[in-house]
């Protein structure tokens, strides 16, 4: 009888051995996904941050408000993505708690992308704007003076417009 099923015992373990190899490729591919998310939230905390507040303090000199999302006080939760928005208001103008409809760059990761996303959005109340996904960067090349290029661009735009 054995002889009969050793064609289907064959076939077996190669569907077990091909199951047990797609498992240890997606807990791998798991790994670096979550690594990748890992590494941009230290990336967020650690440059992008404290160049945003930077530009933003600056900002408030000139009269503007400003608004870094998450805040600082909110817990850094994150599954399957990650980012990290600076909002404006120009002078004379108010955000509100959430900032929304106002200028804003953001960072964004995904864990199914090796790169970091960028997007700008240049809409104002009562003035218009337009809102585009701006480029791709890896992490590691993520700098204060590239966060703040990218905010200076922003306010340039906005104002000058």
């Amino acid at each position: 009888m054995t002889e009969r099923f050793a064609e289907l015992d064959d076939i077996f373990a190669r569907h077990e051995a091909e199951q047990t190899a797609q498992k240890q490729r997606d807990l791998e591919l798991q790994k670096q996904q979550r690594d990748r998310i890992i590494k941009f939230i230290g990336v967020a905390n650690d440059v992008i941050r404290p160049a945003m507040r930077k530009f933003g303090e600056y900002l408030d000199t000139k009269g503007c408000e400003f608004l870094i999302d998450p805040r600082d006080d909110q817990p850094a939760v994150f599954v399957a993505e990650a980012s990290i928005k600076f909002t404006f208001a120009p002078p004379g103008q108010r955000l509100g708690n959430f900032g929304s409809g106002f200028p804003n760059f953001s960072f964004h990761t995904y864990s199914h992308d090796n790169k970091v996303n960028l997007h700008r959005s240049t809409m104002t109340p009562s003035r218009g704007g337009q809102t585009s996904f701006v480029g791709k960067c890896d992490a590691d090349e993520i700098t204060e003076k590239l966060v703040m290029e990218k905010l200076k661009d922003l306010v340039v735009e906005v104002l000058a417009r």
